[in-house]
């Protein structure tokens, strides 16, 4: 699963956050860093890795169909 985390970047009253936004891949490589400083970060999917990632699951005995149902039911 890819996660993302945001977490506030600047001075508060009397306090200073760290900032460390960011994205990872699934297997926790660190895809993107916001940095330490106020602002916005954007972050793209590549098609051909979801759809291998997706093909892993499956492999595993995840199939997406079975999750979407699951969900949804």
């Amino acid at each position: 699963m890819y996660a993302v985390v945001a977490n506030f970047a600047g001075r508060g009253p009397g306090w200073e956050s760290c900032g460390g936004s960011g994205a990872w891949h699934p297997d926790g490589t660190r895809l993107s860093s916001a940095g330490t400083d106020p602002g916005v970060f954007t972050m793209a999917l590549s098609r051909s890795e979801l759809q291998a990632l997706r093909d892993k699951d499956a492999l595993a005995g995840y199939p997406r169909t079975a999750l979407i149902a699951e969900t949804w039911t």
